[in-house]
């Protein structure tokens, strides 16, 4: 090799060797969720690869080589390699540790808190560690759960997640999925396809109203989903549109989703389609509170704020939120994970006992549930004590359900912090009676 391709070779290995060490510190993170044996298969691999180069390069070294330069770039490649692969093996040490004291925690205990959780899983065995122990309130159908399936084998694979998470009256088995319509219609196919929900209501013919069409719409969807077994729809998007345009946003696009730029006809259709969904036997969960249609950045991927005063989304933001709140049927509130700095500078609202109290609370009265949106998104999983601590404050801040769906290994870390505070004293006995009261009379 020449003394050129030997130093463009060995600072080539060096960089790989510092893009592994950023992946060993974020191992745990939801964005591996799909492929997590796969990437720890290829971490080994790739870090035995440093190793021995490494090991190479030292004897190069030993024995007074010319190229000493790029022998020690490889050394200290192989150190950062070995390095991190010690860091992975230690994250998923402490993830299975983690998992093994939840999964053998006090039975009452477990199930008392685990009331507070709908999550997603990948596998069976997930599902039935966490059925047997009754450790959670329901599960949440996606894509992945149902490739290659008909609507019989759905309804077969929901009806086994009930039998697995058999609980005694009064709780609820909750089968929650994302069927907006439109972007957003996680079993479709095989259900039918419809298009946005705010496309539609553009294209009124004359004659037609809002509620109406806004009925219909919701009926046919909630047809669908009450044939299959689910009770618990993310939707309607009440989040009025405000044409806010983020090009780096993949995921939420709130312009493609809204109902309406204006609240009184996201009001009306929310409404009727929340009165479609109830018909069937469906809850409806108006999202994402306080409205994030004015919000630039994406909560998936970083924190974001949404810095209008609260007395200017009281008359337009909120509107379809706090008139919808009380409707007969009973809708769940889904709180996002953008911050409200006039009301709380240091909480997103999902974990704001500021908010969840003073406003939705007290000033709006609203004693329904409240639901936050997945803790797998980055505005959590980034934050001061990550997903354990927002578990923490969300329970003690009054909201009843914690959504953990993209990634379904962070309920160990959510449940491992909820149990640790539980026994340190750190949850707030008469919220979680408050909470539990509310979660029983659904």
């Amino acid at each position: 090799m020449s003394t050129f391709g030997a130093y463009i070779g060995s600072a080539m290995l060096l960089l790989l060797a510092v893009i592994f060490g950023y992946f060993a510190l974020d191992w745990r993170s939801p964005d591996f969720a799909g492929y997590r044996v796969l990437a720890l298969t290829v971490a080994c691999a790739v870090a035995t690869l440093m190793v021995g180069l490494a090991v190479t390069a030292c004897r190069r070294l030993r024995a007074g080589h010319a190229l000493r330069v790029p022998a020690g770039i490889t050394v200290l490649a192989g150190a950062v390699g070995l390095a991190s692969l010690v860091l992975v093996f230690a994250a998923e040490g402490r993830f299975q540790w983690m998992r093994y004291v939840v999964l053998n925690s006090d039975p009452v205990r477990l199930e008392t808190l685990g009331r507070h959780f709908i999550v997603g899983y990948r596998d069976r065995s997930y599902v039935q560690a966490l059925g047997d122990r009754k450790a959670v309130a329901g599960f949440f159908i996606t894509r992945h759960n149902i490739e290659g399936l008909d609507e019989t084998a759905i309804r077969e694979e929901i009806r086994w997640l009930r039998a697995e998470l058999a609980v005694a009256a009064p709780r609820q088995v909750w089968i929650a999925t994302d069927q907006e319509g439109g972007g957003v219609a996680r079993l479709s196919p095989p259900l039918p396809v419809q298009p946005a929900l705010g496309q539609v209501l553009e294209e009124l013919s004359p004659g037609q109203s809002i509620e109406s069409v806004a009925l219909a719409y919701a009926r046919r969807q909630a047809e669908g989903l009450a044939s299959l077994g689910v009770n618990l729809n993310l939707a309607p998007v009440v989040d009025v549109d405000h044409q806010v345009d983020n090009p780096a946003d993949r995921f939420t696009r709130i312009s493609t989703r809204a109902l309406s730029d204006d609240p009184e006809v996201v009001t009306l259709a929310a409404g009727a389609y929340c009165q479609g969904l109830a018909e069937a036997g469906v809850r409806c969960t108006l999202k994402h509170f306080p409205g994030i249609g004015r919000v630039f950045h994406d909560t998936h991927v970083r924190r974001a704020v949404l810095a209008e005063s609260p007395d200017v989304l009281q008359q337009s933001d909120w509107a379809p939120f706090r008139r919808l709140a009380h409707d007969d049927s009973s809708p769940w509130i889904m709180l996002s994970h953008v911050i409200l700095p006039e009301m709380d500078p240091d909480q997103p609202v999902s974990t704001s006992a500021t908010v969840v109290q003073e406003l939705l609370r007290n000033q709006w009265d609203f004693d329904g549930v409240l639901m936050t949106d997945d803790f797998c998104m980055r505005a959590i999983h980034d934050a001061p004590g990550g997903i354990g601590q927002a578990t923490v404050d969300a329970v003690n801040a009054g909201v009843d359900m914690i959504l953990i769906s993209y990634d379904p290994d962070q309920y160990y870390s959510a449940m491992y912090a909820l149990l640790k505070a539980d026994k340190e004293g750190r949850l707030d006995g008469d919220r979680l009676e408050q909470s539990r009261v509310r979660v029983e009379k659904e």
